[in-house]
């Protein structure tokens, strides 16, 4: 791989050697015609001028420890004293509002994960999966209005079926009910601990998982 370098700034790449491609831009952007060779494997800098100068890209680009939720790495930043282009990046935190702003929008997704990820319920001695999917629990409700005191239903859950009373799929129906609640509670909780937030660190650490 190699750069194109003016003044010490990257014009061009990092890139495998194209010769037809440097010297179009070596041409159009800084109007030097140039004839490189038609390759570069012993990977040595080629110099242009006294500005311009192609080199080799060195081996490997050490990033800083950083935190990806609450830093974003700055760069390339590049040193050409070695005769190869070595980049490097700096750690910078981002502003705390766009956290913010992200993490709610985590914690929303995982709401919603959490709300239809279905819940455990025992009926009938059995315990049941209740499946709180939007679409789905609506079935719930709308059989269970339907029913009159003394009826019944054959009912499928993932572990198998059974003849539910009104009574029984009451049950489901309110099972679900507290699940999708605890689902929209924990998110409120979630956003009020953002806000309270009042630094890097403190955002940082924040568990937001579900």
């Amino acid at each position: 791989m190699f750069v194109i370098v003016n003044n010490n700034q990257v014009i061009l790449g990092p890139m495998a050697w194209n010769k037809r491609r440097f010297e179009s831009v070596i041409l159009d952007d800084l109007e030097i015609i140039v004839d490189l060779p038609s390759a570069n494997t012993n990977n040595v800098t080629i110099s242009v001028s006294e500005e311009v100068k192609i080199y080799p890209v060195g081996n490997g680009v050490a990033l800083p420890e950083h935190n990806s939720r609450t830093q974003f790495l700055n760069g390339p930043y590049w040193d050409f004293s070695s005769g190869f282009a070595v980049a490097s990046y700096v750690a910078e935190n981002l502003p705390i509002e766009a956290i913010k702003s992200q993490l709610k929008a985590e914690v929303a997704n995982n709401r919603w994960k959490k709300e239809v990820s279905g819940v455990k319920v025992t009926i009938q001695g059995l315990e049941v999966t209740v499946d709180t999917e939007r679409g789905s629990r609506d079935i719930f409700v709308q059989q269970f209005l339907l029913m009159g005191a003394e009826d019944t239903v054959m009912w499928k859950f993932p572990e198998g079926w059974l003849n539910l009373t009104k009574a029984d799929l009451g049950l489901a129906v309110m099972t679900g009910v507290q699940h999708v609640k605890g689902a929209f509670v924990w998110e409120e909780m979630k956003i009020g601990e953002i806000e309270l937030c009042a630094d890097h660190a403190a955002l940082a650490a924040l568990n937001i998982e579900a």
